[in-house]
């Protein structure tokens, strides 16, 4: 007996159901592909985050509250900051260079965007010395929104409020830092709690 062989309306039927696999196979591997890069863009964007948070948390939170003379034969401490920029006095790691610097948080222009950076100079005697920086670091770049808040207290009311701007006698209570990255949605407000006192 003869075996019998595929009819040409079999090798239609076979080859098409061939092409919709072939297709399915195609778009769940793109879909797969597409899932991986924004996996791996999220990471990424929250190792980011994570990483320059910490950074500045461990500066800010390092701050000392050593005064220095100001306008007016006043004396401030050396904590000053307005709503995209901030100067304080703080260390940095022993491994890096013992003792205590003074960094300045800023925005700087970048063609059509803007970065945050932070400088480091060698702590003087008066702020307004001349100094150059020792170093000028890329802290974050492409930013969109940058916003400083500081918590201080009322002196006559003892009531605690949210201001723009710092140049008091004394340290806040509270740093609040908003960043909003080029593209993306805000971090979450960073609040550090810098020293009050210089420790003992």
């Amino acid at each position: 007996m003869r075996s019998r062989g595929f009819t040409l309306i079999e090798m239609l039927i076979a080859t098409s159901l061939l092409a919709v696999i072939a297709l399915i196979l195609t778009a769940t591997l793109r879909m797969a592909a597409a899932s991986w890069e924004k996996g791996e863009a999220s990471v990424e964007r929250a190792s980011r985050a994570l990483v320059v948070q910490e950074f500045l948390r461990a500066r800010l939170a390092t701050a000392f509250p050593i005064r220095e003379p100001g306008e007016m034969n006043r004396v401030f401490v050396a904590f000053r900051g307005g709503a995209q920029t901030l100067s304080f006095v703080s260390t940095l790691p022993p491994y890096i260079r013992g003792g205590l610097f003074r960094f300045k948080l800023y925005l700087a222009p970048k063609g059509e965007s803007m970065d945050l950076r932070i400088s480091v100079s060698p702590l003087t005697n008066s702020p307004q010395d001349q100094v150059a920086p020792l170093d000028d670091v890329l802290i974050l770049e492409g930013v969109e929104q940058f916003q400083l808040g500081y918590l201080g207290q009322n002196a006559q009311t003892g009531e605690l409020s949210w201001v723009g701007e710092w140049n008091e006698q004394a340290m806040p209570r509270l740093v609040r830092l908003i960043i909003k990255p080029e593209g993306e949605d805000a971090w979450p407000p960073l609040m550090v709690a810098p020293r009050v006192d210089l420790p003992r």
